[in-house]
């Protein structure tokens, strides 16, 4: 269940993998982007448990979070909730981690700080550009933020949560500039 699809044509925008890696590559590498890296990283260090999950931005307390959508008639967004809970365990996505970690930096108790981060489940519709949207509106680029969501829920799906923290870990080891 991942918030993300390939859903771009190049027959209506001509080279826009080509223009999205070279925005991706200067994301990566400015000033900017490298301090936004190592901020990702000492998130995913001070998280309470070394694990990050995919498929939904937070799942902390899924009995509270399985209330928040109480008009849903037919109860599919507990079940998805569930289901993805059964799967990968309470926990958040990388960028929840760093959305939970600028709270905490600010003052915010850490269990309240998670409390205030939205699920976005893969199954909602637009949770990958809400994610990347969230993750723009906390200082990172949108393309950035679009990248770490999609590298944590694409390209290392299959992984279990601690894999991808441990993969995610490395990956941040080999972006950051010394």
């Amino acid at each position: 269940m991942s918030r993300f699809c390939d859903d771009y044509c190049e027959e209506w925008w001509p080279n826009q993998g080509l223009l999205w890696q070279a925005n991706l590559q200067r994301a990566l590498g400015g000033k900017r982007g490298q301090a936004a890296l190592r901020e990702m990283k000492e998130a995913l260090q001070a998280l309470p448990k070394k694990r990050i999950i995919a498929g939904a931005m937070c799942t902390v307390d899924v009995e509270k979070r399985k209330t928040e959508k109480s008009a849903d008639p037919h109860g599919w967004y507990a079940s998805d909730l569930e289901c993805l809970v059964r799967d990968e365990g309470e926990g958040v996505c990388a960028l929840g981690a760093f959305l939970w970690y600028k709270k905490v930096k600010e003052g915010a108790d850490p269990q309240s700080a998670f409390d205030e981060l939205p699920t976005l489940l893969g199954t909602e519709g637009e949770g990958d550009l809400r994610t990347a949207e969230l993750g723009r509106d906390a200082g990172l680029t949108f393309t950035l933020a679009w990248h770490l969501a999609y590298r944590n829920d694409q390209d290392y799906e299959g992984m279990t949560p601690e894999e991808r923290y441990e993969s995610f870990m490395d990956w941040l080891d080999k972006q950051l500039v010394p």
